[in-house]
C-alpha cells in the first residue's frame, strides 16, 4: 500500500508540475507581441545622439537624427548636427553625405561617403541600426578613412535614439 502511495504521489507532482510549466510558458509573450513591438514607426524621425566613449567615459556627444518613409521600408536624411566621431585632429576632414538605405528584418545598415571641398572621396560613415521596443532604435557609427595616414582616425561610437509615439 505504501509504494502506491508514493507512486499516486509521483503521478500526481508531476501532473502539478507539468501543468504549471504549460501555464508558464503559455503565459509568456510571444517576442515582439504587444503595443511596443520592434518595428520602424512609418514617417518618424528618430533622434538622439551619437557618444564617443573611452571606457565608461563619453568623451563627446552629438545629436544624431534619421527619417523613416511612409512605408516603413527605407532610412534616409542623416543629419550629424556637429559633424561625425572622428578620432584625430583635424576634426573637419570632410562633410558626410546623407544616404537611402534599406530597412530589414527592423534593421538597416546606410554607407554615408565623406568628402572634403573639392576633393575626392575621403572614406565613409557606417550607420547599422536595430529598431527596438517602445519607439527605440540604436547601433553603431564606424568611421573609416582611406589615405593610410588617417587610420588612426578610425573608429566605433554607439548610439540611441527614438521617436516619440504617432498614437
Amino acid at each position: 500500500m505504501r509504494g502506491s502511495r508514493t507512486l499516486a504521489a509521483v503521478v500526481a507532482g508531476a501532473a502539478l508540475l507539468a501543468a504549471g510549466v504549460t501555464a508558464a510558458v503559455a503565459a509568456t509573450p510571444e517576442p515582439g507581441a504587444g503595443t511596443g513591438a520592434a518595428a520602424p514607426q512609418p514617417g518618424a524621425t528618430y533622434k538622439g545622439k551619437i557618444e564617443e566613449t573611452d571606457g565608461s567615459k563619453v568623451l563627446a556627444s552629438q545629436p544624431f537624427s534619421f527619417t523613416v518613409d511612409q512605408q516603413a521600408r527605407t532610412v534616409s536624411n542623416f543629419t550629424l548636427s556637429s559633424g561625425y566621431p572622428v578620432y584625430c585632429a583635424p576634426r573637419g576632414i570632410g562633410d558626410a553625405q546623407s544616404v537611402t538605405a534599406t530597412i530589414s528584418n527592423d534593421k538597416f545598415r546606410a554607407v554615408l561617403p565623406i568628402y572634403a571641398p573639392h576633393h575626392r572621396r575621403q572614406g565613409s560613415l557606417t550607420v547599422t541600426g536595430l529598431f527596438g521596443l517602445h519607439n527605440t532604435e540604436a547601433g553603431n557609427v564606424t568611421t573609416h578613412f582611406k589615405a593610410a595616414d588617417r587610420h588612426a582616425c578610425n573608429g566605433v561610437a554607439a548610439y540611441k535614439t527614438r521617436t516619440k509615439s504617432k498614437a
